[in-house]
């Protein structure tokens, strides 16, 4: 804290007119959000944010809820870029 945002940041989000957050924590009302809606602010460039599933975190390993796995990181990138083409 505080989150600096500088050119070598922003600049690869004005170049492409998107980004993806990813974020080991909930995705929902967390830090990730959070980043993506300043980055959004900054640029005016579409980013979402990414992070574990709203669900609660268990003990065992069928029930672990971490970090994106990165099948889904990979998902959500196809679909930004799927929908950033329709855009265009």
């Amino acid at each position: 804290k505080p989150l600096k945002l500088d050119e070598e940041i922003l600049k690869p989000l004005r170049d492409t007119n998107i980004g993806l957050v990813v974020d080991p924590g909930f995705e929902i009302a967390g830090a990730s959000q959070s980043i993506a809606y300043e980055l959004m602010k900054r640029t005016n460039t579409h980013v979402e944010a990414l992070g574990a599933e709203d669900r609660a975190v268990g003990a065992a390993e069928r029930y672990e809820n971490g970090t994106p796995k990165v099948e889904n990181i990979v998902k959500r990138i196809r679909k930004i870029i799927k929908e950033n083409k329709k855009e265009v």
